[in-house]
């Protein structure tokens, strides 16, 4: 297994877990639109809550099938849209005691389907995954929180 981020302190945090949950992985400090493996190295990708940091869809999603096998899967989630949008384009993260900026694009749910089947493989499913949440007013609301898409490098 191997996973990457841009982020060292998302690498921090990921190390952390599997250091605790005594797990085997070999982690990479990389730039997802440049991944540095062969092509074909993977059976399986998956991008979790990464791609709406991204200012393109195209690139990463080109370098995600690039590094694919044939026959193997590609998976995406990241927040849904209307959840980035209720946040704003100056995203806030905590990471061990220090407030970190990551900005949302906000890009629409078929952005995803179309950068996905422009690099190559079959789009075989988009989810809206729902989401409980209780905005300040203090209401619960149903709204998607997630968006989940499942591609197949044929």
């Amino acid at each position: 297994v191997t996973a990457v981020d841009a982020s060292p302190g998302m690498l921090a945090e990921a190390k952390a877990k599997a250091q605790r949950e005594h797990l085997t992985i070999n982690f990479q400090q990389e730039d997802i639109t440049r991944l540095p493996f062969p092509g074909e190295t993977f059976d399986l990708v998956i991008c979790a809550l990464a791609l709406s940091h991204q200012p393109s869809l195209i690139e990463p999603c080109r370098e995600f099938v690039r590094v694919l096998q044939f026959g193997g899967n590609l998976i995406i989630s990241d927040l849904h849209p209307w959840f980035q949008a209720y946040y704003g384009t100056d995203h806030q993260l905590e990471l061990q005691g220090e407030q970190h900026s990551y900005p949302l694009y906000h890009p629409e749910v078929e952005d995803y389907r179309t950068a996905v089947a422009a690099a190559g493989p079959t789009v075989l499913a988009l989810f809206d995954v729902p989401s409980r949440w209780i905005p300040p007013e203090g209401e619960h609301v149903a709204i998607p929180g997630a968006l989940l898409l499942w591609a197949k490098k044929t």
